[in-house]
């Protein structure tokens, strides 16, 4: 199965992971500052390599083509789902 990729999806993709604003001199403004930790999606990334079964993975592709993500974009989101619902269970 190929896996088509929406070029949208790319560019919203590429836009959250824009880096914070700066002003003329270079340093970062106040409003691009938080103290939050940086969200999934800004995070640096790691590459994994998994074994899937098909049939999961063509479901996978399918879910991420009516979303509009990239195969990844929606591994990530699952696997983010999966350990939140984790942690509240486990609080």
């Amino acid at each position: 199965m190929s896996f088509i990729h929406d070029r949208n999806a790319t560019m919203r993709a590429a836009q959250t992971a824009l880096p914070a604003s700066h002003d003329a001199s270079g340093s970062t403004t106040a409003a691009a500052r938080s103290t939050e930790p940086a969200s999934p999606a800004r995070k640096n990334k790691v590459r994994v390599l998994i074994s899937i079964d098909p049939d999961l993975l063509a479901a996978v592709d399918a879910l991420a083509r009516r979303k509009g993500l990239s195969r990844a974009g929606t591994m990530s989101l699952a696997c983010a789902d999966f350990v939140g619902r984790d942690r509240q269970e486990s609080a």
